[in-house]
C-alpha cells in the first residue's frame, strides 16, 4: 500500500515538475521576448537621437549653402569689378604712353 502511494506520489510530484519546467521555459521565451523589445526601443531611442542630430547638421549644411552662395555672387562681381578695372588701367596706361 505505501508503495502505491509513494508511486503515486512521484507521479503527481514529477507532473509538477513537467508543469513548473514548462512554465519556466515560457517564462524563458516571454524574457527573450521582452529582452528583444527593449533593445528594438534602444534602436529607435538611437535612430530618434541620430535624427535630431541629422536634422540639426542639416540646418547647419543650408546655413553654410546659402553664405557660400552669396560669397559665390559676391567673388563673381568682385571679379567683374576687377576685370573692368584692369581694362580702364590698360586703357589709361596705353592713352599715357600714346600722349
Amino acid at each position: 500500500m505505501k508503495n502505491k502511494a509513494n508511486k503515486e506520489i512521484i507521479k503527481v510530484l514529477e507532473k509538477e515538475i513537467n508543469t513548473l519546467v514548462k512554465e519556466i521555459e515560457s517564462k524563458e521565451f516571454r524574457l527573450k521576448m521582452l529582452q528583444k523589445l527593449i533593445d528594438e526601443f534602444k534602436n529607435y531611442e538611437s535612430l530618434e537621437t541620430n535624427n535630431k542630430k541629422y536634422e540639426g547638421l542639416n540646418e547647419k549644411y543650408e546655413r553654410e549653402k546659402e553664405r557660400l552662395v552669396k560669397l559665390h555672387f559676391l567673388y563673381k562681381k568682385i571679379e567683374s569689378d576687377n576685370i573692368k578695372l584692369k581694362d580702364e588701367l590698360n586703357n589709361w596706361q596705353q592713352w599715357f604712353k600714346d600722349h
